[in-house]
């Protein structure tokens, strides 16, 4: 049986909110002393600055509520890319904090809106995470 979707949940399935007011503030204070700390930027040479940890969960529960595809992720809703959000959470696994980051939202939502976190639990790629040219690729070099 299908849910009616609330005003809000409309508003983000069309990409109308901005990637923070996925996450209220109150849950983000929450959640903010959970996540491991971040490594030291090179001072030479550093990059592109990380994807703001409150973007990235907000982009990974967006994934994880809606079930589209890691790689489907839209931009417009400031929360970077899909993959960039799935290498967070598997760094987030990695360190132990994933759990507990479920724990707080589980908590503080109670099953509303609901999230497919069994997807998160599997730890690595499977074949609807991972981009097409991957795919593709990864079939080229199988031998028959």
């Amino acid at each position: 049986m299908m849910r009616t979707l609330t005003a809000n949940e409309e508003q983000v399935l069309m990409g109308k909110v901005d990637g923070e007011e996925l996450i209220p503030v109150e849950m983000w204070e929450r959640i903010v002393s959970l996540l491991p700390t971040p490594k030291p930027r090179r001072s030479h040479h550093p990059g592109r600055k990380p994807l703001d940890n409150r973007k990235a969960l907000a982009g990974i529960l967006y994934v994880l509520w809606t079930g589209i595809p890691w790689d489907a992720l839209p931009t417009r809703l400031g929360c970077g890319t899909g993959l960039n959000c799935l290498r967070r959470l598997h760094a987030w696994q990695d360190e132990g904090a994933w759990p507990k980051i479920r724990e707080a939202i589980e908590g503080e939502w109670s099953g509303v809106p609901r999230f497919d976190f069994d997807r998160a639990d599997e730890h690595r790629f499977f074949l609807e995470d991972m981009p097409i040219h991957a795919m593709r690729s990864t079939a080229s070099r199988q031998t028959v």
